[in-house]
């Protein structure tokens, strides 16, 4: 048999199965970048509100050094010591913007494809080990031209936008020629601080669009044939076959254990061809006649012929066999609409019994 290519084959979506599979292999869309570009959002963003603290902060800080630095005496005495203070003032100014940046890149990792916790990806697989596979997919994949082309693209774009920005402030330069060299810096910071928001936006929507990429690679790498279907639904479900044939020993072993209640009936309704009914009904124990066994045709002469084995009264009631032999189940009560008609049928068998005993 002549094996199909990827292409021809790969035209159904996939099962729930398929996809929860790949989740716990660690196969989810993903966007590396996007989780990137967030983190790099965020990080702008949070020097444009709690920059000028952390910088007056290391202002602060590093005036005091200087206006002590004669004072200072460094050596192995107090060399821990001063380290020790310089990494805790370290943390104390970045690490609530470090913490954040933390949060920001998890959260959206979590969001793009919801938490996924699995350590296969992480095994070791001898596929993953093969040099030559490897510089193929780096290099001359698919995958690889499509990262260079974004990359590209990338490139250009924040290009673009930075000589765009700074074109803009060219008139600004000229006025601040006679200004002090803080002022200069100060107002050259808050520069560098816009540009880099411009461009971290640029660069979430690039990621952004990037993402929708990757969830539909994904769910277009995930396709299955029809052959994978009707095998994970075998798998799933079982052989058809199989199946059948549990539901037809099913049926035989209910069929002959409705054959044995039928030796228990009081009376066995028919049609008088087509249906056959058998119904019993104990005053003492039940509430209502009860249908012990059903059936057409050939189904139905097995009753009649075991009703006739067992000496059970046979009534011929074509209205009354149909409208039972649809509404009710077997092993199930009779619906009360009913009641009246059955009565009169069972005060006749009751009837022919006395006169029979008599």
């Amino acid at each position: 048999m002549a094996e199909e290519t990827p292409q021809e084959e790969k035209t159904e979506e996939p099962t729930q199965k398929r996809m929860e599979d790949a989740r716990l292999e660690g196969n989810v869309p993903r966007s590396v970048e996007l989780s990137s570009m967030m983190v790099l959002l965020a990080g702008v963003v949070a020097l444009l509100f709690f920059g000028p603290s952390m910088w007056d902060s290391m202002e602060k800080a590093s005036a005091h050094i200087f206006s002590n630095a004669v004072d200072m005496e460094l050596g192995t005495h107090n060399l821990k010591v001063y380290t020790e203070a310089a990494l805790f003032f370290m943390m104390r100014v970045m690490g609530p913007l470090f913490l954040l940046l933390m949060i920001v890149g998890i959260l959206t990792g979590i969001a793009q494809s919801g938490p996924n916790f699995t350590w296969k990806p992480l095994m070791p697989k001898a596929s993953k080990m093969n040099p030559i596979k490897g510089i193929k997919r780096i290099f001359f994949s698919s995958r690889a031209i499509v990262e260079m082309v974004k990359s590209v693209l990338k490139v250009i774009a924040v290009a673009a936008l930075s000589v765009w920005t700074i074109r803009g402030m060219f008139g600004d330069y000229l006025l601040l020629l006679d200004q002090e060299v803080g002022q200069f810096f100060i107002y050259l910071m808050k520069q560098i601080l816009i540009l880099s928001l411009r461009i971290a936006l640029l660069l979430l929507l690039l990621a952004i669009l990037d993402y929708v990429w990757q969830r539909y690679k994904h769910k277009q790498e995930l396709r299955m044939s029809r052959h994978e279907v009707k095998e994970e639904r075998k798998q799933y479900e079982g052989d058809p076959l199989i199946k059948s044939r549990i539901r037809s020993i099913q049926m035989e072993t209910a069929r002959r254990r409705m054959m044995q209640d039928v030796k228990e009936a009081d009376v066995v309704v028919t049609n008088p061809v087509e249906l056959a009914v058998a119904l019993k009904y104990d005053q003492k124990t039940m509430r209502a006649p009860v249908m012990v066994a059903k059936g057409a045709r050939l189904l139905a002469e097995k009753i009649k012929e075991i009703a006739r084995s067992n000496d059970i009264p046979i009534v011929e009631n074509k209205p009354l066999a149909q409208l039972l032999y649809k509404a009710a189940e077997i092993g199930a009560e009779i619906p009360g609409h009913l009641y009246k008609a059955v009565a009169e049928v069972l005060a006749y068998v009751y009837r022919l019994k006395n006169r029979r005993i008599a």
